[in-house]
């Protein structure tokens, strides 16, 4: 006679599957000898308690100064040795779902040189500790072995009279009339723009160090030889071209003398 046996299994079933979370780095560029820094950004749909991964830059081209938190890893405590990242709360926070960066990556560009920026060996977990699935995308550092450029735009939105506009001495923009704006101008991330009236001697100077790579818009504001509101110019970091055809990129700047805040 046959014995007939049965064996039972176990059929488990989730409300709904859990996207890979995207972990990716930020491009960057800067010129040699000078320091820069790049975003470790991450897309994800459910909240994360915690994160560790791995990455390393070429040491002769950049060495890493300092990794800090931003807002969406607010209260995580972040321990770096050996190229391992590992980041968690002591107090129950979490990231939140949504996009943007959860750390930023200082570094000091050594020698001119391009260096991929890759994560490797990510693990990930919900706010219960349970392992969650991933993916990540590189990033590109750039240091330049010249003088590093960025683009800048100045506007004139001082009601003064109408300037001159020197750049490192040389005179760059003459009869510059108030509500007026340049087109995109390339210039070294170091300089200094000097003001004079209109056919007169530079009054003031103003030296910028801005980023290499970087765009800005450079706006002059105040008042000439008024102490309440002096005359400015304020830098401001930008993206031009950020319009679409659907979208438009919009910047807002308080430019008024007489108005409050």
């Amino acid at each position: 006679p046959m014995n007939p046996s049965s064996t039972c299994g176990t059929l488990t079933v989730t409300e709904e599957p859990v996207d890979a979370v995207v972990l990716s780095v930020g491009n960057s560029s800067t010129s040699e000898g000078t320091n820069g820094s790049f975003d470790i950004n991450m897309d994800n749909n459910d909240s994360i308690g915690g994160f560790q991964f791995t990455f390393t830059i070429d040491p002769s081209i950049a060495d890493i100064v300092e990794i800090s938190t931003t807002d969406r890893t607010a209260g995580f405590t972040v321990s770096t040795g050996n190229g391992i990242v590992v980041g968690f709360s002591l107090t129950g926070d979490v990231v939140q779902p949504g996009t943007g960066a959860i750390l930023e990556v200082e570094y000091s560009a050594n020698t001119g040189g391009i260096a991929e920026v890759c994560l490797d060996d990510i693990v990930l977990s919900d706010p219960f500790g349970n392992a969650m699935p991933s993916d990540s995308q590189c990033g590109e550092l750039n240091v330049s072995t010249g003088p590093g450029e960025c683009t800048v735009q100045v506007i004139h939105n001082s009601a003064s009279p109408t300037v001159d506009i020197y750049l490192d001495g040389a005179l760059a923009i003459e009869g510059f009339e108030y509500r007026a704006a340049t087109g995109l101008l390339t210039l070294p991330t170091a300089f200094t723009v000097g003001i004079a009236p209109a056919g007169g001697a530079v009054i003031a100077d103003f030296p910028f160090e801005l980023a290499d790579g970087g765009s800005y818009v450079v706006v002059a504001t105040g008042l000439l030889g008024d102490d309440i509101t002096p005359f400015d110019l304020a830098a401001t970091a930008t993206t031009f071209g950020s319009s679409g055809s659907d979208v438009v990129g919009l910047e807002v700047y308080h430019g008024s003398t007489d108005a409050p805040a």
